[in-house]
């Protein structure tokens, strides 16, 4: 009797413990610039990301600095922050697809966003979704590759806290140059 009552302690109780002990989300995803307009990641793709003008009085010359924000080092002067590419993780009520949850961030110098969210959201539908893009010239959403899949629940089985998410993408406005001999060949190579 006693082995039956610790049994079934064990598999009720305890993951309930520990999914209460388990700690913020952490969603990393990346987004990109498609020179191609191919609607996936090639060589001419370039990642979106935020960046810093670093103002930097020296000597008492002014010196001015584009930097990406991992070169900072600690000097002292105005920085101003250009934004990276915008991303919203949006969850949505799995029964009346009405939203439920919604939180933003940017893309940081390497292009990715890292989104922490604090709660689980057990039986919703979580998308990240793009928003903008800081790019005048690529800023249009490309329709194939404007959303992924969000995991945030414990209930499905992931030991992890941390959760990639599949790419996104902006189209540019004009196809680069050398875009079609690229993708003639990346056809060739696929027979």
């Amino acid at each position: 009797m006693a082995t039956k009552l610790f049994l079934l302690l064990a598999i009720c109780v305890l993951p309930v413990l520990v999914n209460a002990n388990n700690k913020a989300f952490q969603i990393v995803g990346s987004v990109y610039c498609d020179a191609c307009r191919a609607g996936f990641e090639t060589s001419k793709c370039s990642y979106i990301h935020g960046i810093v003008i670093k103002l930097i009085i020296f000597h008492h010359q002014l010196c001015f600095f584009l930097q990406s924000l991992s070169h900072i080092i600690a000097f002292l002067g105005l920085f101003i922050l250009f934004s990276g590419a915008r991303v919203e993780i949006k969850c949505f009520d799995r029964s009346t697809l009405k939203l439920k949850y919604s939180i933003g961030a940017e893309t940081d110098e390497t292009g990715t966003y890292t989104i922490v969210v604090e709660d689980d959201h057990g039986d919703q539908i979580c998308y990240a979704t793009l928003v903008s893009s800081p790019i005048p010239s690529c800023s249009i959403v490309d329709p194939r590759r404007n959303k992924a899949t969000a995991i945030l629940t414990h209930s499905n089985g992931a030991i992890s806290n941390l959760h990639y998410t599949n790419a996104m993408g902006f189209l540019q406005d004009t196809v680069a140059d050398g875009c079609q001999e690229l993708l003639l060949k990346l056809l060739q190579d696929d027979e």
